[in-house]
Formats: C-alpha cells, sequence, structure tokens
C-alpha cells in the first residue's frame, strides 16, 4: 500500500490557515479511490485548527458544521509521532538543522526503505520552493544525502506520482470476451472496442481516476476524442495487480456522456484543464 505523508506549515494568519485546510481536504477527496494511508504531524494540525478557532468571530465558531467536516475527512490520518526514532547515533539535517524528531526528517527515514512513499506540500509551504529538499542522513562520521521530491502538492502533481508509483500497478486483459468488433450498449451507454493504440491505452489505465464503491475508472484520450472506460474484473494477477478491460465512448456523445456518474466529469476537469464535457 502506498503512503501519502501530508506536510502541514503554520500559516500566518486564518485565511491562509483555512485554505491550507481546504485545500487538504480537496486531495484526500479526490483520491478516495486508491489505496494508501495518509500521515501528517498531528500536533502541527491541532495547532492550525487551534490558530483558526482562536481567530473566528462568535458567529463562526457557533457553527460547528465545519470541524465536523474536517474531522470525517481527516479521520484516517496516522501522526508521524507513531514512527519510532532511529536506533545508536543515526541524525537526519535539512541543512545546519538537525530534524530527526520533526515530520521532514521522519520521511526521509521511511522513504530511505520505501520507494513507494510520497511527500505532499501545500502550495504555501515554505519547503515547496524547490524541486529536490536533501536531507542529510548521518550516523557516526558516516553520511549520506536523502533526495526529496518537493514539488507535488496539488491534485495534477500527485495524480502523477500515483500513475507512476502506485503500489499494486494495474494489469490489462487484451483478451476480454466481450471486446467485440461492433459498438454494444452496455449499462444504457453504447460503448466501442478499443481501438487507440497498446501505449495510449496503457497510459490511460495509469492515470485513470474513480469514485468510491465503483469497479469502473474513466480516463480521457484528447488526442482521439475519447473517454476511456476500464472495469475491474473482481481478479488480480498472481502479483496481485488488479486486472480491468476497457471500452471507449465518444466524447462528442453528450446523451451518452450524461449517463455516468458527472462527478467523474468534474474530477476530470481538474486533471484536463480548460476541457469542457458539456
Amino acid at each position: 500500500m502506498n503512503r501519502l505523508f501530508f506536510h502541514l506549515h503554520k500559516p500566518a494568519d486564518k485565511e491562509s490557515a483555512q485554505m491550507l485546510l481546504n485545500r487538504l481536504i480537496d486531495k484526500i477527496t479526490f483520491f478516495d479511490y486508491e489505496d494508501y494511508t495518509p500521515y501528517w504531524d498531528e500536533a502541527v494540525y491541532r495547532s492550525v485548527e487551534k490558530f483558526i478557532r482562536e481567530n473566528q468571530s462568535p458567529e463562526e465558531r457557533a457553527d460547528a458544521t465545519s470541524q465536523r467536516l474536517r474531522r470525517l475527512a481527516f479521520q484516517n490520518f496516522s501522526d508521524t509521532a507513531s514512527i519510532p526514532a532511529p536506533e545508536g547515533n543515526v541524525r537526519y539535517y535539512l541543512g545546519k538543522n538537525e530534524v530527526t524528531s520533526e515530520f521532514i526528517g521522519k520521511f526521509a527515514r521511511i522513504c530511505q526503505s520505501d520507494v513507494k512513499a510520497c511527500c505532499i506540500f501545500d502550495m504555501d509551504d515554505p519547503l515547496y520552493n524547490t524541486k529536490i529538499l536533501v536531507i542529510q542522513w548521518r550516523n557516526g562520521i558516516q553520511y549520506a544525502p536523502i533526495a526529496i521530491q518537493s514539488d507535488i502538492s496539488d491534485i495534477p502533481s500527485i495524480h502523477k506520482w500515483f500513475s507512476v508509483n502506485r503500489s499494486s500497478a494495474r494489469q490489462f486483459n487484451p483478451d476480454y470476451g466481450k471486446h467485440g468488433a461492433k459498438e454494444y450498449v452496455i449499462d444504457n451507454v453504447t460503448v466501442s472496442p478499443l481501438t487507440i493504440t497498446e501505449q495510449q491505452r496503457d497510459h490511460a489505465l495509469r492515470h485513470s481516476i474513480g469514485i468510491p464503491g465503483s469497479k469502473r475508472l474513466f480516463d480521457i484520450v484528447p488526442e482521439e476524442n475519447l473517454l476511456i472506460i476500464f472495469s475491474y474484473e473482481n481478479r488480480k494477477t498472481p502479483d496481485q495487480r488488479p486486472i480491468y478491460h476497457g471500452h471507449q465512448v465518444k466524447l462528442e456523445k453528450k446523451s451518452e456522456l450524461h449517463r455516468l456518474p458527472p462527478v467523474i466529469f468534474k474530477r476530470l476537469a481538474k486533471l484536463y484543464r480548460n476541457r469542457k464535457f458539456f
């Protein structure tokens, strides 16, 4: 399973703090179809929440709706405080500052052995300014740099990371018996067998998105003006990769698109900016 570490910083004002948490909610809501464990520094989150409450008006404090929504959205987070300290003389440094017990130091320790872990920064985070953040690992007189990708912050960049690093890579089944040679109707939607290239198909499968409770994934091939729909076959390869087959729908067939979940197109619009589906 992938592990996503969300780096929280302490904003300067209430508006920035609220935007920080709202952007965090947007990210975890968008990727609710992915299989991953989210981490954060619980103490930093509580300080941000406290900062917001202390700067709210009496009317805002009386409205507990936003607080309840945040608690629901963040209920699956694990605290980096649970990550044990390194043994012996191992220390981690960012520049001249020791960060062994801090969030970024703990993530550096995790990513030394887990290439499927990702650190996600907020767009206003001071550490977000560089593409690579270098943490120095030291053990007595031994030392080594740990490079952390620090330009992953928004939904498109997280989506790109998942497409390459998803812990259980998706497997396409080219021999699915119902592909056929002609269009047909399934769930009231006219679909066609895939006519795209193998490279386009594999790219679409890696990048396709879903919604909770659905066995289907969706992506578009802009150059062909096609929506690709992948369906999970309820089985996996021996190495536990989920198996899918796929069909395509022409994007100009608006009547067919309207039969699909509207939230899919809202999510696709966040990835394919300037693309209007209806």
